[in-house]
């Protein structure tokens, strides 16, 4: 019975030293610069594309049209990227010619920068057939 009352004790009291006193204040720290905005961020625009499709037509919705960066990411294997063609509301295009391996030497994305405020209605990404190789599209507003 003292075992019990001797742990019981020792539970007790360890309880009372780790709640601190009570009469100091919480004080929240400022995350602030830990968050950044969302216009800071990559977003996915697709997921898990195969390159062995060798095309992919990304089709975007009107509030996130209006892209300032795209970012194309190797999720598995080393997938082959021909070129970007991006295709504005207004009929416009530009393709960009990006001939690379994505995941070899560390260089596990690729980060293409849109000229402009333009709207982007469509995104057409051209790879080579290298089997199971997959990889990401993401945008930033």
């Amino acid at each position: 019975m003292t075992r019990l009352a001797v742990i019981a004790g020792i539970l007790f009291a360890g309880s009372l030293a780790s709640a601190g006193p009570p009469d100091q204040p919480y004080h929240q720290p400022d995350t602030s610069e830990w968050i950044q905005p969302h216009a800071q961020r990559f977003f996915a625009l697709g997921n898990g594309y195969a390159s062995m499709s060798q095309r992919q037509h990304i089709r975007l919705p009107a509030d996130l049209s209006r892209l300032t960066d795209i970012r194309l990411q190797a999720l598995d294997g080393n997938p082959f990227i021909r070129r970007v063609i991006v295709r504005y509301v207004d009929g416009a295009h530009d393709t960009f010619r990006v001939d690379k391996w994505l995941g070899v030497n560390g260089d596990n994305w690729i980060d293409l920068s849109l000229p402009g405020d333009r709207r982007v209605e469509r995104i057409i990404v051209l790879s080579k057939d290298d089997g199971n190789a997959t990889y990401a599209v993401m945008g930033k507003l």
